[in-house]
């Protein structure tokens, strides 16, 4: 008999000799009380009942879950799109949800950039979470999507879906999209013009209404900086704008989607104005009453009591004209915003003749300009009562003021009669007419001026300067260790340097250094080592900053200015890249990049700067016209908040081109590694029919200004390089952000190392003085020269110690072989080279402190401070932030992993406080419960256990070949916020000190088990041992190598055991466990058939 709660269940079964019987269509998940009477076949009747027993049955397919509610909206602070998604429950759930599924389809219909109508779909990303919620971010805008939902249950069968569907909201074209035009300047029947190329915008983002392009005539002796944002600018008729000096902005031409020309010719004194469609979305006006953006009025206006007379008075050199009509009150100028609204106002209309007469502004009319909300727009009546009309109007230029302009793209919204402006940056300013040659009386005058302010100014300065340089000549000490008085020079510099900070510019003649033989970097790294780097200070002050025979005016020509991102990097003249000249236009041939040559002149670099939004059609331009197909990117597109480079790529989410100018990039393929990303890139440029492939090196880790902690990630990024580098390629380019810091060291370091590897020597300070004499400031920072030292100095002293998969195991087997003569073989003196490593000292002040030093078990395994795992205080407990574990880097540099001790009985409320707040979903158990003396407790319940505020259920366990499988609920009770933990407990360890496992097959399957989990999971994996030392960095060592081998198919066991020893005392501390990991990669690699797969580059 089954019984469950009002359930019964009976049956009667013939004896047999196997007593089995099963029932079936059982509630899943359910536990069922069964008990058994034998029954005589003789009298029909049956014994007592035996004792109950309970079984329950395996979870089942959930039903879909209840309540789905699916919201698709745009986040004005990030501008993007995101999708939230939340439900309950199922119904019927058949068990216990582990955790839900979320599968995201999206499919768009839109008019590309070719004008034809395209269909874009997305995804299906999926995920899995454990909460009744969940949120997607960056989602393309103006997709409809379908979301469904299901839940898993322990028997991992998914259950039946929740169907939900949204519409992303539409919103304005890419900055970037915006952005891709220029024009130029010609010549017509002796009229000059502007050709403006205006590539047509992809409407992915949602469909384009009209397109309005507006010329700004500037003011004389002002430049584009002086303008306000184009969305805040004032916009005035043609006839106002040509009539003041004050110039303005006004509308040239205006074309709707499908009406839309790619080269438009503005001043030739025609203009278009659209047709029906453009005309839904152009009259836009800001409010009437109260106005979000006062106008600059053009009419004088008088207010009657009932009638409105409106009184324009216009005096020109030749004649005057007045007219008088009934008008409104409203102006009779428009302004760019981003939120109109409809008008309601009624009023007769005014009807002002412009044709010849120019009306006079009266200053007092002028209202303050208010900032603007950044809403929608609403459409109104194009020729609405009381409603000036700013028709376009593309008049003759000015030939003697310069101009600058934008685009304004206005976007159907996601409503009806909503509409979202967007708009270009400014252009690049063009001159009206011939470029003028000679100067005015009144700028002589004015340049006399300057000339006699600038030599008061200078007589000034130079006795001032002769004061100083008496004084510090004085008073200048002596050098502390060579006894030398410091020269004039060096004394000034430091001066200049205490007084203001900042790197000054030092015109010299460097020493000649002799090269440092291989044999003694070592020992040339710890001389200039002491004494807080003297020795590098004092060298690196020795560069020099400039060169008589070197002059930057292309540079600082007042063109050239806003194509560089910081004023004080500048390019040689002698040096520089020099693009096409477009049109004759000055200064079209700039950008901030110059020829640099590598060791032997063998390899030649271009060093740029990275490309601004205002720089990047040049920068293709460049990579066009040089037939490049290497670039290096050391940069991230942002840095301590600060944008760095402009994005030059297409994204590879969408997969769509981008057009620079007249050149097209399309994004082919990427593939990620742990400090790098390689990207294959296509570009093709209007009427050349060939296409040309660029491959990017993207790395990851090198911040502005410092040098890696480690050298190995930049050695192995050059050698990467190097492995795709061939003459046939051309030039490689190479940039950061400033293209001179860290562009410059790693071109240094690639000319050395290939220095170190012909000569057996390095001349570093030479070498880095060639290359400042081809691009200034070229290794810029003190950090940056001492890294290069050290990178040498590791190479020297290590040489390259990757291994590519199909030579793993004959390489291995070399290394385990002794030669003649020698007690130790290949990989007992790389061991032992790993143990003589030189780091400087970290501190662990806090873990060593008396207060904290009962919660370790030894004291020869503490966490150093700068990684250390950091608790929330706990209020009424002093020292409660501290728990003897460490943040370990994994394959990805991320902090992938937590190497912590096993509890003590005192800390182990700490260690589910640290489960709990760093989001733990694994953890790896390498100890045995009463393991020797160390005495390993039981830190887990049998069924639910309070630690502190930490409540932890125990689900269930199982027993694998190699480890046991346990799951737990650990929930915040003060958060209130819960999540599944597993723990593997590996049973191969040999319990004799010190020992490791004969066979590698458990610890590699226990790597691959853990490493599939962390993927589906985010937050660290913890590992723990009896010290947190030993096993565990063995553990972390081999799952690190297992991913790069996986990625790779090269492994690196040298260096990942030297950088994991940097990280925590007691890593990989005895040569066994160094030949354990050796061992157990190649079996690895035999297992999944790996040593056939070639390394990627």
């Amino acid at each position: 008999m089954a019984t469950h709660a009002d359930q019964k269940r009976e049956a009667v079964y013939p004896a047999q000799p196997f007593t089995v019987y099963a029932f079936v269509d059982l509630d899943p998940a359910t536990t069922y009380k069964f008990k058994i009477a034998a029954c005589s076949e003789y009298t029909k009747q049956c014994g007592n009942w035996s004792a109950e027993v309970n079984g329950t049955t395996l979870d089942g397919v959930a039903s879909p879950p209840k309540n789905l509610t699916v919201n698709c909206r745009y986040d004005n602070i990030s501008s993007s799109s995101f999708i939230s998604i939340t439900w309950e429950h199922p119904e019927k759930p058949n068990g216990i949800i582990q955790r839900y599924n979320i599968q995201l389809n999206g499919v768009a219909r839109f008019k590309n950039d070719m004008g034809r109508v395209d269909i874009d779909s997305f995804g299906p990303p999926s995920w899995s979470v454990k909460r009744n919620s969940t949120r997607y971010n960056q989602i393309p805008p103006n997709t409809n999507y379908t979301i469904r939902v299901h839940g898993v249950t322990r028997s991992r069968t998914p259950g039946k879906d929740a169907v939900g569907n949204c519409t992303a909201p539409v919103t304005v074209p890419d900055r970037d999209s915006m952005n891709m035009r220029s024009w130029r300047k010609i010549e017509n029947q002796g009229k000059h013009l502007f050709k403006l190329y205006l590539p047509r915008i992809s409407e992915r983002n949602g469909p384009i209404c009209c397109y309005r392009i507006y010329l700004v005539k500037l003011p004389p002796q002002k430049t584009v900086s002086d303008l306000p944002p184009p969305e805040e600018i004032n916009v005035y008729s043609y006839h106002y704008v040509h009539s003041t000096p004050a110039g303005g902005a006004y509308i040239a031409e205006t074309f709707d989607s499908d009406q839309l020309l790619t080269e438009v010719f503005l001043g030739d004194g025609e203009s278009s104005s659209g047709d029906a469609m453009c005309n839904k979305c152009i009259g836009l006006r800001p409010k009437p009453a109260p106005p979000l953006l006062h106008l600059v009025p053009e009419v004088q206006t008088t207010v009657a009591s009932n009638n409105v007379t409106s009184t324009v008075t216009t005096t020109t050199s030749a004649t005057t004209s007045t007219s008088t009509s009934s008008a409104s009150t409203s102006s009779s100028n428009s302004t760019i915003g981003n939120t109109f609204t409809a008008s309601t106002t009624t009023a007769s209309t005014a009807i002002v003749d412009t044709t010849t007469a120019v009306p006079a502004v009266n200053a007092t009319e002028k209202t303050k300009r208010q900032k603007r909300d950044n809403s929608s727009v609403q459409k109104t009546s194009v020729d609405g009562p009381g409603e000036p009309s700013l028709s376009p109007h593309d008049g003759f230029l000015d030939e003697t003021a310069n101009y600058t302009g934008f685009i304004e793209v206005i976007v159907f919204g996601s409503h009806k009669d909503q509409f979202l402006p967007a708009y270009s940056s400014y252009f690049h300013p063009l001159y009206g007419g011939v470029e003028p040659l000679g100067v005015t009386a009144a700028e002589a005058s004015t340049i006399k001026e300057v000339i006699v302010q600038l030599f008061i100014a200078l007589i000034l300065t130079l006795m001032f300067l002769f004061l100083a340089l008496f004084l510090v000549y004085k008073y200048t000490k002596r050098a502390q260790e060579r006894e030398e008085v410091i020269t004039l020079r060096n004394s000034f510099r430091h001066l200049c340097r205490s007084l203001t900070g900042r790197h000054q510019l030092v015109a010299a003649s460097p020493p000649d250094m002799p090269p440092v033989p291989k044999g003694d970097l070592l020992q040339a790294y710890l001389e200039r080592h002491r004494d807080s780097d003297y020795g590098f200070q004092h060298e690196f002050e020795l560069l020099p900053d400039r060169f008589t025979d070197r002059t930057t005016r292309a540079s600082e020509a007042q063109e050239n200015l806003f194509k560089n991102r910081y004023p004080d990097i500048k390019c040689y003249d002698q040096t520089r890249v020099r693009l096409t000249l477009l049109d004759g236009i000055c200064g079209s041939d700039y950008i901030n990049a110059n020829f640099v040559l590598g060791y032997k002149e063998r390899k030649k670099f271009i060093c740029a700067q990275g490309p601004m939004e205002n720089t990047v059609c040049d920068f293709w331009r460049m990579i066009w016209e040089q037939h490049l197909e290497l670039i290096l990117m050391l940069t991230n597109l942002e840095e301590y908040s600060k944008t760095k480079c402009a994005k030059y790529w297409p994204d590879k989410l969408f997969g769509e081109p981008k057009n620079f100018g007249d050149i097209t990039v399309e994004h082919v393929k990427e593939r990620t590694y742990s400090d790098y990303v390689v990207r294959e890139l296509r570009m093709t440029r209007l009427g050349e029919r060939d296409a040309r492939t660029i491959v990017q090196y993207h790395f990851l880790v090198w911040k502005d200004f410092v040098a890696p902690e480690h050298p190995h990630a930049i050695l192995r990024f050059i050698k990467r390089v190097n492995e795709a580098y061939s003459l046939e390629k051309g030039p490689i380019l190479v940039h950061c952000s400033a293209g001179v810091g860290r562009t410059g060291t790693l071109v240094a370091l690639d000319s050395l190392l290939q220095q170190l590897t012909e000569e057996g020597q390095v001349s570093i300070f030479n070498t880095v003085c060639d290359l400042r004499h081809q691009r200034n400031f070229l290794v810029q920072s003190l950090k940056q020269y001492i890294f290069i030292y050290r990178a040498l100095m590791e190479m020297a002293q290590y040489g390259d110690t990757e291994i590519s998969a199909p030579q793993l195991k004959t390489t291995v087997a070399k290394l385990r072989q002794r030669d003649s003569g020698k007690e130790k073989c290949k990989m007992e003196e790389d061991y032992d080279k790993i143990s003589s490593v030189l780091e400087d000292r970290k501190s662990v002040s806090v873990g060593g402190g008396e207060e904290n030093r009962s919660k370790n078990r030894s004291e020869s395994v503490i966490p150093y401070d700068r990684n250390r795992v950091i608790l929330t205080p706990v209020s009424g407990r002093e020292h409660s932030t501290y728990i003897n574990a460490s943040f370990i880097e994994g394959y990805d540099n991320t902090e992938s992993f937590i190497i912590t001790q096993d509890p003590l009985e005192a800390t182990i409320t700490d260690f589910w406080r640290m489960i709990s707040e760093q989001c733990i979903s694994t953890i790896v158990m390498l100890s045995d419960l009463n393991e020797g003396p160390r005495k390993f407790l039981r830190y887990w319940p049998d069924e639910e256990t309070d630690y502190g505020h930490i409540r932890v259920r125990y689900i269930h366990g199982e027993s694998c070949p190699y480890y046991t499988r346990r799951e737990f609920c650990v929930l915040n009770t003060k958060t209130d916020e819960s999540g599944i933990v597993k723990q593997y407990q590996y049973h191969g360890w040999p319990t004799v000190e010190g020992e490791v496992p004969e066979v590698t097959r458990g610890l590699i399957e226990l790597v691959d088990q853990t490493l599939t989990n962390d993927v589906e999971t985010s937050g660290s994996l913890v590992v723990h041992c009896s010290y947190g030392s030993d096993r565990s960095s063995m553990f972390v060592a081999l799952s690190i190598l297992v991913q790069q081998l996986r990625i790779e198919k090269r492994v690196d066991i040298f260096t990942t055991t030297k950088k994991l020893r940097s990280q925590r005392q007691g890593m990989i501390s005895t040569f066994a466990q160094y030949e354990f990991l050796h061992r157990a990669i190649v079996n690895y690699s035999d297992l999944h058939k790996l040593a056939d797969d070639e390394p990627v580059s």
